[in-house]
């Protein structure tokens, strides 16, 4: 969830920079298990009884001045123009962390790892188009784990597969990368005993135009899932996934 853009004004001057209309959004995970943390709305004074993982986010726009605090504080946002980008920042246990340089054009969810050594940030990059990144807690704070999205590296990873060679054509858009449910449990949904915080199970879905179908644009992956190895980085194709995985590159 999204928190209300404040309103103020300034006539501070900070470097070229002209504090002259600032607005803000913030969000911070509730309190609850740190294993289903996700985003919600508060105020600029944050919540001091809060404790264990914070994540907020900030709506940031071109050519734009921030001012950031911890969460207690306010965000202050200084543009000139409307064009919003996200920017996102990790907290925890004192190490605050700025996870991306590069602003992002849409919000994000964050899903933690149990033992919260682990976040994956789920990220809107077009209409219909997602990715994942994934972040490590080293003794500086989370920093990315990978130096290109999970996502990619999934998508990469399913190329090397002959299930790719069965496509009927290349993914053109509409390419997402997507956790799949069952990462508080572990995935016993599945029926399997794996260590806990040791996997992610990634699906991946994508349509292009193929001729000679009404309508052209098809379904070309459908839901092909592999397990990704927060250990080894490695990724993998369980057994239980091979006729699934079957079906998701039949088109659709």
């Amino acid at each position: 969830h999204t928190g209300v853009p404040l309103h103020f004004h300034s006539s501070t001057t900070s470097g070229s920079a002209c504090l002259m209309r600032a607005r803000s959004r913030e969000s911070v995970s509730p309190r609850q298990s740190p294993s289903s943390l996700i985003l919600a709305s508060i105020n600029s004074d944050g919540d001091p009884g809060f404790c264990g993982a914070l994540f907020f986010t900030t709506s940031l726009s071109h050519h734009s001045s921030v001012l950031a605090r911890t969460p207690r504080a306010r965000t202050l946002l200084v543009s000139e123009t409307d064009e919003w980008k996200w920017l996102f920042w990790a907290r925890r246990q004192g190490t605050f962390t700025q996870l991306d340089p590069e602003p992002a054009d849409y919000p994000a969810r964050f899903v933690f790892t149990n033992d919260l050594k682990w976040i994956v940030r789920v990220q809107k990059i077009g209409s219909g188009t997602s990715t994942l990144h994934l972040y490590r807690l080293k003794p500086q704070g989370y920093l990315r784990a990978s130096k290109k999205p999970l996502g990619d590296l999934a998508w990469a990873y399913m190329k090397t597969r002959p299930d790719w060679r069965k496509i009927v054509k290349a993914p053109e858009y509409h390419d997402s990368a997507y956790l799949l449910e069952g990462l508080e449990e572990n995935y016993r949904g599945l029926g399997v005993d794996w260590p806990a915080n040791r996997y992610l199970l990634i699906a991946l879905s994508g349509d292009a135009d193929v001729r000679g179908r009404k309508p052209m644009q098809t379904g070309v992956v459908n839901g092909w899932r592999c397990r990704y190895d927060l250990q080894t980085g490695k990724f993998d194709v369980p057994a239980l996934f091979s006729d699934r995985n079957a079906k998701a590159v039949v088109p659709e």
